[in-house]
């Protein structure tokens, strides 16, 4: 009895500190609650017709028939981690059913996602919702800690209401899942290069192996992770220190380790994931029907895609706060500005273009754009320039923001979202 009590007593400790912390960031917790609820409505658009390649939730379904391989030509196309998440939660749909009664076996289960996939639909868009809010948290928690509390807020409100955003949170995909592990790495990142402990440089390489689990080219966020590393150098000659130091090393090791744990199935099936990784690069690379062959692919997302996101005032104030880090002798902005700058290389190399390879780029941009304004804001106070105010988000085409988010479920709501994936 008395270890029940005190786990009784843990997780109420664990509410109580939730709860003091929501009401001691109220600004935040009210812009998290409104973004959680842009994403949620409309939540079952289309349904019960599957009008997206869901691809992790049809694979997650595979893992149920213990006796036909999930194997097939499209399996590798992406790592598993989102694989494993969407089965894990079906199993936990599957045994509400079966203990109530409305599954008397596995067959029966999978038989009614057959005649009606919707619950497993909702289940699986709520867990790309889960992922989105956590990005939001982290980038909240992030700033607040490394900024400032009004470029945390300033950012949380950014985040919350970014259509983009909202619009990948009612799919079943693996950008989102990949933007939240690639915000809470630069949360962990920045922790290291304040203070580098053995124990962060593991989280570190936790994080990268997660993150390459749900997307292969994350794999590359291990130069942020070796970046950082050596930003600590104080000389040439303390470099070859560093280098030398077993706890970096550690990292990188956890993080392969991390993504062979979460894709076992590449050790019984090389040839099939070299050559559909093989496959899938030189897609990547070729790009599909209807580019435009005159414009390059980072001119897209820099002039095209990234403006249609933020707003043209956002877009060329970001880009002005990206410039201020790059020419800052502030190490930990080299830190800030390494993931997007990984990701921005990796698109740039491709010619396949979607709106939603830039989740990252966005959220990243955004985070910059926060701890940059707010700084500049607190400096003009700090010379009496400004009067001290509430943060309130600024004029960044706050209309064209409302209006899409409106266009956005209004397709959701008539079911015609379809045309737009």
């Amino acid at each position: 009895m008395p270890p029940a009590k005190n786990t009784l007593k843990g997780e109420t400790r664990i509410a109580g500190r939730m709860r003091s912390f929501f009401v001691e960031h109220r600004a935040f917790s009210a812009l998290l609650f409104l973004g959680v609820c842009l994403r949620f409505l409309h939540i079952a658009w289309g349904l019960p017709q599957l009008y997206e390649e869901a691809i992790p939730l049809h694979y997650g379904l595979k893992f149920w028939d213990l006796v036909k391989s999930p194997i097939d030509q499209f399996f590798f196309v992406y790592p598993a981690l989102t694989y494993y998440i969407q089965w894990m939660a079906q199993a936990v749909v599957f045994c509400g059913g079966y203990v109530t009664g409305h599954y008397a076996s596995v067959a029966a289960f999978l038989a009614s996602f057959e005649k009606d996939p919707s619950l497993l639909v909702v289940v699986g868009r709520s867990i790309s919702i889960i992922f989105d809010a956590g990005t939001i948290v982290v980038a909240y928690l992030t700033l607040h800690k490394f900024a400032s509390k009004r470029a945390a807020v300033l950012a949380a409100a950014l985040l919350s209401v970014n259509s983009l955003h909202i619009s990948q949170a009612h799919l079943i995909n693996v950008d989102t899942p990949l933007t939240f592990f690639s915000v809470l790495l630069l949360y962990l990142l920045l922790s290291l290069h304040r203070e580098p402990t053995f124990r962060r440089y593991i989280a570190c390489g936790i994080v990268v192996g997660l993150a390459a689990a749900t997307k292969y080219h994350a794999a590359a966020l291990v130069l942020a992770l070796i970046l950082t590393h050596l930003l600590r150098a104080r000389s040439t000659a303390e470099v070859g220190r560093l280098l030398a130091e077993r706890s970096l090393y550690a990292a990188l090791a956890l993080s392969g380790a991390v993504f062979l744990a979460l894709n076992p199935l590449i050790f019984s099936h090389v040839g099939n994931f070299l050559e559909k990784f093989s496959a899938t690069q030189a897609h990547m690379e070729a790009g599909h029907l209807g580019i435009d062959p005159g414009r390059s692919t980072l001119a897209y997302y820099l002039l095209d895609s990234l403006p249609e996101s933020l707003g043209w005032i956002l877009t060329v104030t970001s880009l002005a706060s990206v410039l201020a880090f790059l020419v800052s002798k502030e190490r930990w902005k080299y830190v800030v500005l390494s993931v997007p700058a990984i990701y921005l290389v990796i698109l740039g190399s491709w010619q396949m273009r979607a709106d939603r390879y830039m989740l990252m780029i966005i959220r990243f941009t955004d985070i910059e754009w926060a701890g940059h304004h707010a700084a500049m804001t607190a400096s003009f106070e700090r010379r009496g320039v400004l009067q001290s105010r509430p943060t309130v988000l600024p004029v960044v085409d706050g209309e064209g923001k409302v209006q899409g988010i409106v266009h956005l479920h209004d397709l959701l709501g008539r079911g015609e979202f379809k045309f737009t994936c």
